[in-house]
């Protein structure tokens, strides 16, 4: 996990993580993230970075080409809210939001649409973790499912 931030490998660190898992991180901007956790879920597993900003998901691909061409990791540029899978991807494991405003309470407006996005995503059970608000833990899983 060389070249995270403290906080982006304390967050990466408090992960499940396994070989072989399906990752969906919101809010990827440059991909720092997203390589960490593919090199740890590779060689089967895969993760997807989605943000809503093109230079972040421009900066993503441009720093992950290896990561990408052997399928451990793609880029797509959407906001959470509006996100929606091809039929054919099957369902992530878990889901990981660090520093996303519809679910950190800077946009609560957005929170429904992009907890109902997030669900449809994930398989069923499958957790979810975002910042905690509490000093010294990086993430809590919260419930999506209803």
């Amino acid at each position: 996990m060389s070249r995270l931030s403290p906080r982006l490998a304390a967050a990466v660190g408090a992960l499940p993580l396994r070989p072989g898992l399906r990752v969906l991180e919101i809010g990827c901007g440059s991909g720092a993230a997203a390589r960490a956790v593919a090199q740890l879920v590779g060689p089967d597993g895969h993760v997807l970075g989605v943000d809503r900003s093109e230079r972040a998901v421009g900066t993503a691909i441009a720093s992950s080409g290896g990561l990408i061409r052997a399928g451990l990791l793609r880029f797509v540029c959407t906001p959470v809210e509006d996100l929606v899978l091809p039929d054919d991807t099957p369902p992530f494991d878990l889901a990981v939001a660090i520093r996303v405003g519809a679910f950190d309470g800077r946009h609560p407006d957005l929170l429904d649409a992009a907890l109902h996005r997030v669900r449809a995503a994930l398989r069923p059970g499958g957790p979810f973790y975002i910042d905690s608000p509490r000093p010294g833990i990086p993430l809590q899983e919260i419930v999506v499912d209803t």
